[in-house]
């Protein structure tokens, strides 16, 4: 994913992986250069049942929640409505993605 996000045209983004965030590590934060701009956290999961995956999409939005992943960007001055929260779950070749604005 990490790979993906880098390959973009983000002048105005950086990009941080397992950094240190809350009470844990977020696996993905994409952040803009200005704190009026939107901040992204992605939590990833994977599984090998397919009927496993909303569930722990939802876990992983729980998860950015409960480890408080939000904590350093509402210090650096992100505001809560410009964070977007990303529970993404991976099943072999499928994706299952819930969001939190």
């Amino acid at each position: 994913m990490v790979g993906l996000l880098s390959g973009m045209n983000l002048k105005e983004y950086t990009i941080e992986s397992n950094r240190e965030a809350g009470k844990g590590r977020g696996d993905i934060i994409v952040r803009h250069i200005n704190q009026n701009g939107k901040a992204i956290i992605f939590e990833l999961k994977y599984t090998v049942q397919a009927n496993a995956m909303e569930s722990l999409a939802n876990q992983a939005i729980r998860q950015i929640e409960e480890q408080q992943y939000d904590r350093a960007l509402l210090q650096a001055g992100f505001g809560k409505d410009n964070i977007i929260k990303y529970g993404v779950c991976f099943h072999k070749k499928s994706c299952l993605v819930k969001v939190k604005i």
